[in-house]
């Protein structure tokens, strides 16, 4: 059963009565969303190179991070810093790789 139908019943027999009709849709969202983002990124591997592939793999950390600093006000020491350079190095390096020779 996928996750975002696991979700939705658990939401309608159990929801609580601390969370208001207005954001119940909330819940749907939390399942669907993931869900329907790991099913393309599926389907998009399969079909691209190991090289193309590996890029928005590659973002996936880097996005995560992002959003926690914007949303919950995450702070990165130093070896994170240093570890989104290294990213962001190996993303750059590979674009270029995948382009073609002029």
């Amino acid at each position: 059963m996928p996750p975002a139908l696991m979700l939705l019943t658990v939401a309608l027999f159990h929801l609580p009565a601390s969370v208001p009709a207005e954001r119940s849709w909330l819940l749907l969202h939390i399942g669907l969303a993931p869900t329907g983002f790991a099913v393309v990124f599926f389907v998009g591997m399969k079909r691209a190179g190991a090289t193309v592939a590996s890029i928005p793999a590659l973002t996936e950390a880097l996005t995560a991070t992002l959003l926690a600093w914007l949303v919950f006000d995450e702070r990165l020491g130093a070896l994170g810093l240093i570890g989104a350079a290294l990213l962001v190095g190996a993303m750059v390096l590979l674009t270029r790789s995948t382009r073609a020779p002029r």
